[in-house]
């Protein structure tokens, strides 16, 4: 990457930038199920969430290894491409403030 050079700090500075923008993905995407779902349906929508989540780390698990195979870049971008399309994901939602949920 020549922009930002091929020292330590680049590479921590990127790594931080990841862990930092996964976290609070996670963060914003747990709370979206709760004000989509009516209350007798929420806890099933919850469920599903975090299964497909446990089931998202799984195959990241076995991916990322084979995404290595290819060099180092190729890991960066399946990740950037997975927040990318949970923030257009959350661009999609309806806007629920100050409406009554039934």
């Amino acid at each position: 990457m020549p922009v930002l050079g091929a020292g330590a700090f680049s590479v921590v500075a990127l790594v931080t930038a990841a862990l930092a923008f996964t976290s609070l993905s996670g963060a914003a995407l747990s709370s979206i199920p709760v004000d989509l779902f009516p209350t007798d349906l929420r806890v099933m929508a919850l469920a599903i969430y975090l299964m497909t989540g446990r089931m998202g780390t799984i195959l990241g698990t076995v991916a990322f290894p084979a995404l290595m195979d290819f060099g180092c870049y190729p890991p960066f971008i399946a990740i950037s491409g997975v927040l990318i399309v949970c923030g257009a994901a959350c661009l999609l939602l309806p806007n629920t403030t100050l409406k009554r949920m039934e």
